[in-house]
């Protein structure tokens, strides 16, 4: 069909994409055939619990079906037509999920077990469709209202990002009474392991003083040029993904993926990085390397994405991607907030702001923990000292209010070569939510883009 330009395109009411004259997105097919083979293979109920919840199917019957397998499975209970219908039965929803019969042809019709993980991905796809027709109306009375421009492109991401990152979960309204017993139960493993779980910085002072960062927080890493941000990230995440074993995802949006591995094969191999970019590399800086990249390419967990001008909808996209694939997400680092993509006419504050609010949902939807890069004013260096504080951030009010945990980067050499504190770090926590605030210093070890425990004696 032929588009004629029209004049006054407000004259033009939009079509709304929920219009009663179609059909929303659904396939009855995919989901008996998924239903069928959860109820014949536990591999089947664990492919589709991975990807699905009750919500996810269009037929009401399927979703109570759906819902009794997984429960049945979560209590290591027999899964068949038999427990099925029992439990629905108890339920009182048994005639409406079309009586015993019904389990037992969709067990027999069921096409092939082997391809339960597909079935599963046809169905979370149209629910994933359903959802956008539905963020789609919202969308267009909100480009409607009369809101500030700020508040609907706000309201606007963050809407597009539950129906990429997940929906929302109606159970996470829980009277306090009701967790009283998991909270116990967490108290004496924890009284057992002797330390809180989470996810350690890396450096022995900050671990030996402060919680470990947790899943849903955000921790936001500000310092002027030169101080080291990126450097102290990977050092983070290398750690995470190395040592303690947990998937990481490293946006760059500074630097490629060539120049992070780079640093990473200097700082694990102790091989001066100018001598890795130039290719002056010495005889024996060849074995370090080659024991570095033992060590880097010892487990999949660091994974690099360098795509530029990404905007945090992009980004909760692939940290999602990322996620399922590793099947499980510990730490995600953003670098830098100012270099996230957004609406030209937004200031740099209001940017920062709004990208400080959506790492810390992006963490709280994805359960890990965001590490988020972000520059310090340049009024800074005016000051005698010039050490940053929080007032220091850009959009400083947001970033407060965001972050579970904030730090910033000095080093005092970057200003005076001379200085007398010549390759010491200092990590000011100006933040630390539940927790106390202090000043850890590194060692700042520039030859090899790497933070280390200064020496003791």
């Amino acid at each position: 069909m032929t588009r004629t330009n029209t004049p006054n395109l407000r004259a033009v009411p939009p079509t709304r994409p929920n219009s009663p004259s179609k059909v929303p997105p659904h396939d009855l097919d995919a989901e008996a055939a998924l239903i069928g083979a959860m109820l014949l293979s536990r591999d089947a109920i664990d492919s589709a619990g991975l990807l699905l919840t009750a919500g996810d199917f269009y037929r009401p019957a399927h979703a109570h079906i759906f819902d009794v397998i997984v429960a049945l499975a979560g209590k290591a209970e027999a899964v068949d037509p038999v427990t099925v219908a029992d439990e629905l039965r108890r339920r009182g929803l048994l005639e409406d999920c079309g009586g015993p019969g019904e389990l037992v042809a969709l067990q027999a019709n069921t096409p092939a077990i082997s391809s339960a993980s597909r079935y599963a991905t046809i169905v979370a796809g149209h629910s994933t469709r359903r959802r956008l027709i539905a963020a789609g109306g919202e969308l267009a009375e909100l480009g409607y209202a009369n809101t500030e421009i700020e508040e609907t492109v706000d309201r606007a991401e963050q809407m597009v990002l539950d129906v990429t990152t997940g929906r929302v979960d109606e159970t996470r309204s829980v009277p306090v009474a009701d967790l009283l017993a998991e909270r116990m139960s967490y108290y004496e493993q924890l009284a057992v392991a002797g330390e809180p779980s989470g996810l350690k910085f890396g450096w022995l002072d900050m671990d030996n003083c402060m919680p470990p960062m947790k899943p849903g927080q955000l921790v936001v890493v500000g310092g002027r040029p030169s101080m080291g941000k990126s450097a102290f990230a990977l050092n983070m995440a290398s750690h995470v993904a190395y040592e303690q074993g947990a998937p990481v995802l490293f946006v760059s949006l500074e630097m490629t993926k060539e120049e992070l591995t780079d640093r990473l094969l200097s700082a694990y191999g102790r091989v001066e990085g100018r001598r890795i970019s130039t290719g002056k590399l010495q005889e024996r800086d060849w074995g370090r390397l080659a024991d570095a990249m033992s060590v880097v390419g010892s487990n999949r967990n660091l994974v690099i994405d360098d795509t530029p001008a990404l905007t945090m909808f992009q980004i909760a996209g692939k940290a999602r991607r990322a996620r399922s694939q590793a099947h499980g997400l510990g730490l995600i680092v953003i670098d830098y907030a100012e270099l996230v993509g957004g609406p030209e006419a937004e200031t740099e504050n209001l940017r920062v702001g709004r990208i400080a609010k959506g790492a810390k949902t992006l963490a709280r939807q994805l359960n890990c923990t965001v590490v988020l890069l972000s520059q310090i004013k340049r009024e800074v260096e005016a000051r005698a000292d010039k050490r940053p504080g929080l007032a220091d951030f850009r959009a400083s009010g947001d970033i407060e209010a965001a972050a579970d945990i904030a730090m910033t980067l000095y080093r005092d050499d970057v200003y005076d070569p001379q200085s007398k504190d010549r390759g010491v770090a200092e990590v000011h926590v100006v933040k630390y939510r539940n927790a106390a605030t202090g000043t850890y210093k590194l060692a700042f070890l520039g030859e090899h883009t790497r933070f280390a425990d200064m020496a003791r004696t």
